[in-house]
């Protein structure tokens, strides 16, 4: 509503303004047309009736008749004239209207008025001159209270009607600005009113501007929604389709984590039968000779017992990595980091890669826990494979844990030389990689970065550092994960 009352107060104020603008210079044109009028009215009264006066006592003048000039300026009664002087050639008074005695003082604005040869407003001054020679002057003093009683009068009248016409501007223009505005006030009230899903129709049956405008707004209101609808059926197709893509993509990075991991299990599981084996044919052998002593027997079976609890324990580890139950629980972070490089040992032992640990040992996380050691192994892996590609002896991956303010930071570096600077920032982007097509997917880091951040609700960054391990300098990538401990 206070948007209809703004266009309303704004068509009321406009149309008030204009109209008062167009009265108050009428009004003003009134008033100043009144006073030129009334000026040009005196100066035509003035220079008549002092043109006549000097007729008539021209030669009285001449002839210093005092009581004729006298007689004569009192038969010009009007109530414009105050007064009527007759004053010599050097400005005295001679005669005056209002004064029976001759004065003889000279007139306070003579000087004034032979000097600047202006009419002034009041007083209206004519030379007399007798054979081409000035021989005295007229005066006519004009009532000062009169003419402004005049002009006050008609400022008055005039100011009568401009508020008048004020007033009824003021009721014209609430009534045009309510005219105006009621069918916006219509249209806007009943595109509030309308629901999400419903169409809008007005049924106007008028044929102004606002039933067009009505119609316009309909029909792009329903073409719009038609629209909305369309769209909102192909987003969810659209995210469907996502949905379905990055789960493909999840399973395919996994399962490329899995082939490494039984290449990895295949590995740590050949010395534990190789033991195993040559236990049990060191007992057959020491049988089928009758030379099989308890001491050896005994050993044997320890022997083979030990190994098959370690061949046990990595099939549970294995089994616990590709379950892929996402289910939160409260899992420790030391013991899933050590199970994770328990399944990785025999690839970083294979490419020489040592592991630095310096991690915290009671940090308990509510979250994935599956998750965040697929989000483990591929930083893991993309640290061997920046590794292998290095010329470096010694090879290093460092991993810490710490814990502040409510948040586990785990942080991942290697020695392998960093990322160039001019894709360090598009390392997490999908199908992005460095490696050749035959070697990586750029999948790995992009998963990495969805398990911990839509997944786990975290963050995960990487930048270039340079460190001093063992009295020597190293330069690798550094990742740093910050997940909720809740």
């Amino acid at each position: 509503m206070k948007i209809n009352f703004s266009i309303k107060l704004k068509i009321f104020l406009n149309i008030l303004f204009f109209f008062s603008v167009m009265i108050t210079i009428n009004m003003l044109y009134d008033i100043s047309e009144s006073k030129n009028q009334l000026n040009k009215y005196l100066y035509n009264l003035n220079h008549s009736s002092a043109k006549l006066l000097k007729n008539n006592i021209q030669s009285d003048m001449y002839g210093l008749n005092y009581t004729n000039i006298k007689n004569t300026i009192d038969t010009f009664d009007n109530s414009y004239f105050k007064n009527i002087y007759i004053l010599n050639k050097d400005g005295y008074i001679f005669a005056q209207r209002n004064r029976r005695e001759i004065t003889f003082n000279k007139h306070e604005s003579f000087d004034a008025l032979i000097k600047d040869k202006k009419q002034n407003q009041f007083l209206y001054f004519l030379p007399i001159d007798f054979s081409n020679k000035i021989i005295g002057y007229i005066i006519i003093e004009n009532s000062h209270e009169l003419i402004k009683e005049i002009i006050h009068s008609k400022e008055n009248k005039i100011l009568k009607i401009f508020f008048i016409m004020l007033f009824v501007t003021i009721i014209f223009s609430s009534i045009l600005s309510f005219v105006i505005t009621r069918p916006i006030f219509t249209i806007i009230n009943k595109i509030n009113s309308i629901n999400k899903n419903d169409h809008l129709a007005f049924n106007n049956t008028s044929k102004d501007e606002f039933a067009y405008l009505s119609k316009v707004i309909e029909e792009n209101h329903n073409k719009v929604q038609s629209m909305n609808e369309q769209l909102e059926e192909t987003v969810q197709i659209e995210v469907k389709k996502n949905k379905e893509k990055d789960f493909k993509l999840f399973e395919q990075t996994k399962m490329a984590s899995l082939g490494e991991m039984i290449g990895n299990i295949a590995h740590q599981w050949r010395q534990p039968l190789s033991i195993i084996t040559t236990a049990a044919t060191g007992m057959s052998t020491h049988k089928k000779l009758g030379i099989l002593e308890d001491e050896f027997f005994n050993n044997s079976c320890e022997t083979i017992n030990k190994n098959a609890q370690y061949l046990s324990q990595t099939i549970d580890d294995f089994k616990n990595f590709i379950k892929g139950d996402r289910i939160k629980i409260i899992f420790n972070l030391t013991n899933e980091i050590n199970s994770l490089l328990e399944l990785l040992k025999g690839m970083l032992k294979d490419n020489n890669i040592n592991i630095v640990l310096d991690i915290k040992n009671e940090i308990y996380i509510n979250g994935y826990k599956n998750e965040l050691i697929q989000a483990l192994i591929n930083i893991v892996n993309n640290s061997k494979d920046a590794l292998l590609d290095s010329s470096i002896e010694n090879k290093y991956i460092f991993i810490s844990t710490l814990e502040v303010e409510g948040k586990v930071i785990i942080l991942l570096k290697d020695n392998g030389g960093g990322v160039p600077e001019d894709i360090i920032s598009k390392i997490f982007e999908p199908y992005f990689t460095t490696k050749h097509q035959s070697q990586g997917t750029g999948l790995g880091l992009h998963m990495t970065y969805n398990l911990i951040v839509e997944g786990m609700k975290g963050t995960i960054d990487v930048k270039n550092v340079k460190y001093i391990y063992n009295n020597n300098e190293y330069s690798g990538a550094e990742f740093s994960i910050s997940i909720p401990i809740n």
